[in-house]
């Protein structure tokens, strides 16, 4: 899928950029759906430059996976990074997110997705889409 693509070439962009602080983990093991256009490369990047870049020593890991579950084609994009408080992952494209809210109202607009966002401060994040079959 053409979002994939996209995600790694943006990934080894960053690599070259921040060498040995960034560390990438992919498992794409369903490609076979229609993802908005940018919605998952956006996730990297919240991952990265608010995430790992977020960290006292601005290292870390992501991990980004597809799979299918009965109903649903699941992406999940982790980060071992800053992570946030849980008043900002609650709803957390109905605050200063843009980019987040972005993908949101497009997920549910193309595809009847939904976009949910899990976090601890000092632990990371994990961004999880959701697009019914």
């Amino acid at each position: 899928m053409r979002e994939f693509k996209t995600v790694d070439h943006y990934l080894y962009m960053q690599k070259m950029r921040f060498e040995d602080q960034l560390c990438v983990m992919t498992d794409y093991r369903d490609t076979g759906f229609l993802l908005p256009p940018f919605s998952l490369q956006t996730l990297v990047e919240n991952a990265i430059e608010h995430g790992i870049r977020g960290t006292r020593d601005g290292s870390g890991t992501v991990w980004i996976r597809s799979y299918e579950t009965d109903g649903f084609h699941v992406i999940e994009v982790k980060d071992d990074g800053a992570g946030m408080p849980p008043e900002g992952t609650s709803e957390p494209w109905e605050s200063s997110h843009v980019g987040l809210k972005n993908i949101e109202k497009r997920l549910e607009a193309m595809c009847r997705g939904t976009l949910t966002i899990q976090s601890e401060v000092g632990k990371g994040s994990v961004a999880t889409i959701r697009i019914p079959k």
